[in-house]
Order: structure tokens, then sequence, then C-alpha cells
């Protein structure tokens, strides 16, 4: 028989970094510029605060990369994770580490006693127990009486083989319910009346194409109520035309209230609904723009530019209950009064 596998239990090694020699056999060793580290590089400000890690791994020493911006440099090259074979010398940002494995601690597995070879000599002989081994009891004899919990031996009779009749009509009975299922099935397919395929005459034709005819007619007529033909419709793309001149333009509050005419008089009008979403994006982003504008030209003491830009924000908004609309008021009024007073 083959020598019993060898089991890595723990692994030594040594790591030289700043002048330093630092010897560990912990399964995990953490590098990084956080002093919480094992290795801790607190000075190098390339190295991420948990930069890289040693660890160990069934039976293998592997070096790998944790850190998300930098990077773990071996032979000049990136790398995410790579085994310590010996000797391994690795860059992290300024900083050198020279890795090395020094030696394995190994540990043999426990020795099983049921899978020992029995041994046969002439010292086998002296060292068997006095007592013989206890012999298997063979298997019971068919006919044979079977010892009871009366006999004393602790164990009932095992139950009596399976009367063969009792097979039979279990088998009887699967065949009979396969029958029925069957009889069912064939019986509800001849139940079934066929479909009679009838020869229609040239006058049935002709009515089913005349109905059908006045079905057109009636969806056609139904179709110029709700659609493009009706004067609502017409109406609302007239509204939707001017308001698309006025979004070309830039006057996106004009736009927005031709597309909003247009939806109150055919809301099913999906180009007016689109332009309108629009609208109201690009004169929200000006309303936007004319404020940071506004506040810039007020702490670059462009006072004149700046009131101009709030004032614009007033305009375009036209409600005092507005929050935006009551911002730009104050600014305006600050921007004014700065203006007048020459700060």
């Amino acid at each position: 028989m083959s020598a019993a596998p060898v089991i890595i239990k723990s692994i030594k090694y040594t790591v030289q970094v700043n002048g330093q020699t630092l010897t560990f056999d912990k399964p995990l060793v953490r590098i990084g510029r956080d002093p919480e580290n094992d290795i801790a590089l607190t000075k190098d400000s390339r190295v991420s605060r948990f930069h890289a890690e040693i660890y160990f791994d069934k039976g293998s020493l592997y070096l790998r990369n944790v850190s998300q911006k930098n990077y773990v440099l071996v032979n000049h090259q990136p790398i995410e994770e790579i085994l310590i074979q010996g000797r391994l010398v690795a860059e992290m940002g300024e900083t050198q580490l020279n890795i090395e494995a020094d030696s394995l601690a190994l540990q043999e597995p426990p020795k099983s006693n049921l899978l020992q070879p029995l041994q046969l000599g002439p010292t086998s002989l002296s060292q068997a127990p006095s007592k013989p081994l206890a012999q298997p009891k063979p298997p019971p004899q068919m006919g044979a009486k079977k010892p009871s919990m009366e006999s004393g031996f602790g164990y009932a009779e095992p139950p009596t083989a399976k009367n063969p009749d009792q097979g039979r009509l279990r088998f009887y009975l699967i065949v009979a319910g396969i029958g029925a299922l069957l009889y069912f099935f064939v019986l509800n397919d001849s139940g079934k009346k066929k479909v009679e395929v009838q020869i229609r005459s040239d006058s049935e034709v002709q009515r089913a194409i005349e109905e059908s005819a006045t079905s057109v007619q009636e969806l056609q007529r139904q179709q110029e109520k709700k659609g493009e033909d009706s004067l609502q419709y017409k109406t609302a793309q007239q509204h939707y035309i001017k308001g698309f001149r006025d979004y070309r333009q830039g006057q996106y509050a004009r736009a927005m209230q031709s597309f909003q005419a247009a939806l109150s008089f055919h809301p099913s009008h999906e180009l007016a609904r689109k332009y309108w979403a629009l609208s109201k994006r690009k004169f929200d982003e000006l309303v936007q723009f004319n404020m940071i504008q506004g506040r810039r030209y007020l702490e670059k003491h462009n006072f004149r530019l700046c009131r101009s830009s709030f004032a614009n924000v007033m305009i375009m908004l036209k409600d005092p209950n507005d929050q935006v609309y009551r911002e730009a008021k104050q600014f305006y009024d600050e921007c004014q009064t700065r203006l007048e007073g020459k700060f």
C-alpha cells in the first residue's frame, strides 16, 4: 500500500520591507497605508489604505491585490493574484517588499485502525487476544423456524412472504384502471360531432360581403369622430404646429401653452404630449442657467448683469408664489441695492 498523504497545515514566511524583516505564520497578512494593517506602510502616499494581502490556502501561499485604484507590480507587471514560490519581489506605490517562504509545517493524517492490514507472522500470534473473535451469524435458512421474543433472543419473528395471489390481484387492478382510462378517452372522441363542411351559395357569399362592407363603413365613421378627420384633431394640429415653431425658436414657455392647448382639443395627440415634456425640461434648464449665472455675477460684484439674470427668471416664471421666483426676487433686490450703493 502507498504512504498516507501529507497535509500542509501552516506555512512560515518572512517579508523584508523598509530595512525590516518581519516573520509571519498567520494564514492572512494585510498590507496597506492604514495603521490597522499587519504591514502598515503609513509613509507611502501612493499605497492604498488596504492595498494587498498575503494568504495561505490549500497548501500554497498567495499574494493578492485588494485595491481598486492602485497596482501591485511583480516583475514590473500589474497582477491581481500570484502564487508565491520561494522568493517573490513585489512593488506597491514606492515601496518594495521581498517575500520569502521559509518552511512548511506538515501534519500526517491520523491512521485509522479500520484501514490497517492484518499482520501475520510469529509476533502476531503472540499478540493476538486470548478471547476468540465473535463469528458473524449465518443468515437464516428458508423454512427454518425463526426465534421469537418468547424464546429470549430479543428480536421478533420477521414477517412471512407475501401471498402471490395479492400480487396478481394488484396487477389486474392496474390493467383494469388503464383500460378504463383508454375507454373514457375513446368514448369522448367518438361522442364529438364532426364538423361538416357545407358549400355556400353565391347569394350567401354576396350577403357576407355586404355585411362586412357595412361594418367597415361604420368603423370608418367612428374613426373620423375620434381620429384625424375630426374638427377637434384639426384644431389641435394647428396649436401643435404653432407650439413647434416656438419650440424651435427657444420660446419654451409659449410652446408649452400651445402644446397644452393641442392636448385639450385632442388628448391622444402623441406629438403634442412629447414636445410639451421637452419644452418643460428646456424651460426648467433655462431657469436654472439664469439662476447660476446671476449668482456668479453677484460673487464677481457685477451687479448689473446679476440683476439682469434674476430679472429674466422672474419674467419667465411670472408666479410670485413660486419658490424659485421668490429666490430670484430676493437676489434681484440685493443686486439692485448693491448697484445703487456701489458697494
